[in-house]
């Protein structure tokens, strides 16, 4: 735990009427954290960084993920051989060059790129500016009910379809995804098998009201009763 003080903590208040996510209201204090704070949270890293199977930085643009923060950690997790995952916020992308993973929504990548999404062809071309433009090796594009789609840095282009297409919350599916994707790489799986096992995951996450957990049993059942699937 990094204590700044004088910063609020952030406080999110989330309204729900029938199951249904209505509206969040946040209380929060966004002002970027000093160099301090920053070479503190950079040097624990690096104490830890041997130990680490796969790292997330996931930035909500609350001032804690600043710039210098977030190339830092990329270029130590590369050094280091680890992956380095970004759930990314915002329409600056270049913050997280040389990253191994950046899981935007499609509304968030088209906002980033200045791009309208409206076809599989601009998806595709979207994904692949993404790789190009900021070195990434790979960017995985959540698209709500549609299911996800996966580039590579090879070239190769994965999609998989949602698994639960009448979610009651989205609370916490991004999380969700990018949680079980890195997890899924510490124990071996390739891109496409943790895209896989993250659609799932969120399948299940957003079948619960508010911010669920997703169980292990959970998980494995989903897998087997969705065993013959077609994948695209």
């Amino acid at each position: 735990v990094f204590l700044v003080h004088n910063r609020k903590t952030t406080l999110k208040t989330r309204a729900v009427a029938r199951d249904q996510h209505i509206v969040r209201i946040d209380q929060e204090d966004k002002e970027p954290i000093g160099p301090e704070i920053e070479n503190k949270i950079l040097n624990f890293i690096k104490r830890q960084i041997e130990k680490i199977d796969s790292l997330i930085i996931s930035d909500y643009l609350k001032g804690v993920i600043t710039p210098s923060l977030a190339k830092n950690i990329i270029g130590l997790a590369r050094q280091n051989n680890v992956p380095c995952l970004v759930d990314a916020k915002g329409d600056d992308y270049s913050r997280y060059e040389n990253c191994y993973l950046l899981t935007p929504n499609e509304k968030e990548l088209a906002f980033a790129l200045n791009l309208k999404i409206d076809s599989e062809n601009r998806l595709l071309e979207a994904g692949k500016k993404t790789i190009s433009s900021f070195s990434c090796d790979n960017v995985l594009v959540k698209q709500g009910k549609e299911g996800m789609t996966l580039f590579e840095k090879n070239g190769n282009v994965f999609h998989f379809p949602a698994v639960n297409k009448k979610a009651k919350d989205v609370s916490g599916a991004g999380d969700t995804s990018i949680a079980v994707f890195a997890l899924s790489l510490s124990a071996g799986a390739n891109p496409k098998e943790a895209v896989i096992l993250a659609s799932h995951a969120c399948g299940i996450a957003v079948g619960k009201v508010g911010t669920a957990v997703v169980f292990p049993e959970e998980l494995e059942a989903s897998l087997k009763n969705n065993f013959n699937r077609k994948l695209s």
